[in-house]
């Protein structure tokens, strides 16, 4: 139930921004297993693990809820070319304003799909 809530409410408020990876996949009792992530909304960091196979230092899209940055999703499929500089907007980007081409029904559809 919650995790469905979570899904719905990140696609219901979405915003965008980038995470960067600052782990390689491990297993630790308390946080689960995977890679762990960061990201900044507002100033605030915010760090998740996800079941990813990355490597420290990838950066990925993430859609995440702009009335509570904490719900997000890791869109794996959007890795960020590390060339690619990207001036990150302090409060995420609503949709229309994503600077990397992306299908936002896709991304929606995916976040139903991992998050609930």
């Amino acid at each position: 139930m919650i995790a469905n809530r979570d899904g719905n409410s990140i696609n219901k408020n979405s915003k965008f921004t980038i995470a960067t990876t600052v782990s390689e996949w491990h297993h630790k009792n308390n946080s689960g297993v995977g890679i762990d992530y960061e990201y900044i909304v507002n100033n605030k960091i915010y760090k998740k693990t996800r079941n990813v196979d990355a490597k420290k230092g990838d950066r990925y899209l993430i859609i995440f809820d702009s009335i509570n940055p904490r719900r997000s999703c890791l869109i794996f499929f959007h890795k960020i070319d590390p060339a690619e500089k990207i001036e990150i907007k302090t409060s995420g980007w609503n949709e229309n304003e994503v600077p990397i081409k992306v299908d936002i029904s896709k991304v929606k559809k995916y976040v139903k799909e991992i998050v609930g």
